[in-house]
């Protein structure tokens, strides 16, 4: 799986690693993931430096809805990402 996460309790932070082609079925997982461990809340760092996107706008618009959607019911905690420098 290219994504990997670890999740830190004590500073209610989760790392996310991505690594490889990332498609919007690996997103989605992750969305998952982070909804029923409830860590919507949480602070998220996304390390996106060695991945390869293989989304289409399409994916990225549905993907956006559904993280606007969990707005509404929740508070959604900051997301930061550290991408690859352009040369």
């Amino acid at each position: 799986m290219p994504l990997h996460w670890i999740v830190e309790s004590r500073p209610k932070l989760v790392t996310i690693v991505a690594e490889g082609d990332v498609c919007k079925a690996d997103v989605e997982a992750y969305l998952v993931m982070i909804d029923g461990a409830n860590l919507v809340e949480w602070r998220k760092l996304l390390d996106a430096r060695k991945a390869r996107p293989i989304l289409n706008l399409q994916d990225v618009n549905e993907l956006g809805v559904r993280i606007r959607a969990a707005a509404v019911t929740r508070q959604v905690g900051p997301l930061a990402f550290v991408v690859p420098a352009i040369d």
